[in-house]
């Protein structure tokens, strides 16, 4: 029997080491390999969890395309973190309780934002959900005590519940079209919120609940603000050129074009005197 349990041991070590593992990780990241054969950033090595993080577009010439679940929650030495264009996903609670993360950067392109994700980041004093996010998570932004400003350009029709609850710093959030109602509880306990700026007209977005009169909110419906419109660079026209005529020149070339033309008569004055007097010459001989 001792026999036997020794070999089944053997075959058990033999079959864990023998399990295949798609981690990968490259400069301190680690990523999982999704069926696609493209990456989820799935963590951190400590040495690199602290300071500015700038998370590359690709590893090992894969492309990074998610942030996965509590990435950088916890990690309390972080103070900015900068996502490449080509993620299309930030999972739950990612950024969750990153109480040193003071700016974040979501680029264009990101399609689903989930719960909690930047919850408990006491740090963070502005943020922008770009428009091509078309899932966003309840509980976003609880607790981020010092978050003033919020630009909401999402196309998911809602900010769900508490988006923004305990945020009590805030004190201005944009909403573009894209959404058309607000929970009541997303914007409670939000004791500096004075003014809401909307891209729509009353009619297209519903504040639920009364916490909007409760707390003396002004909604400035039909807002014109030029963030709304936001295209990124690689999606923006060149611009035609533009011939600028140069400033303040005459009609007729100025100045100096004048002084050109007086020098070039009088050569020719000269050069048709110089003939004149050379036929006198020579019809006298």
């Amino acid at each position: 029997m001792k026999k036997i349990s020794v070999i089944l041991s053997v075959i058990l070590m033999l079959s864990m080491l023998g399990i295949s593992s798609s981690a990968l990780t490259v400069n301190g990241f680690i990523y999982d390999e999704n069926d696609d054969g493209r990456l989820t950033l799935s963590g951190l090595e400590y040495d690199i969890a602290s300071g500015d993080i700038v998370v590359t577009d690709s590893a090992a010439g894969k492309k990074v395309v998610a942030v996965g679940r509590n990435v950088f929650s916890y990690k309390q030495f972080i103070t900015s973190v900068t996502l490449p264009e080509g993620i299309e996903e930030i999972s739950d609670g990612a950024f969750y309780m990153c109480v040193g993360l003071g700016r974040v950067d979501i680029p264009y392109g990101v399609e689903t934002i989930g719960g909690k994700c930047f919850a408990l980041c006491e740090a963070l004093e502005e943020v922008m959900i770009p428009h091509t996010v078309k899932d966003m998570g309840d509980e976003m932004f609880v607790d981020c005590k010092n978050l003033r400003t919020a630009y909401i350009y999402s196309t998911d029709g809602k900010i769900g519940e508490d988006f923004f609850k305990g945020c009590e710093s805030l004190e201005s959030i944009y909403i573009a079209e894209g959404t058309s109602s607000v929970a009541e509880s997303a914007i409670s306990d939000c004791t500096a919120l004075k003014d809401i700026y909307c891209q729509g007209a009353r009619k297209d977005i519903t504040f639920e609940g009364t916490v909007i009169a409760d707390n003396n909110i002004t909604v400035h419906y039909s807002y014109d603000y030029e963030g709304f419109n936001y295209t990124p660079a690689a999606e923006q026209e060149t611009a035609p050129e533009v011939s600028v005529p140069e400033a303040d020149a005459p009609v007729g070339g100025g100045y100096m074009e004048t002084v050109r033309n007086i020098f070039i008569g009088g050569i020719a004055v000269v050069a048709a005197a110089a003939a004149v007097a050379y036929v006198i010459k020579r019809k006298k001989k």
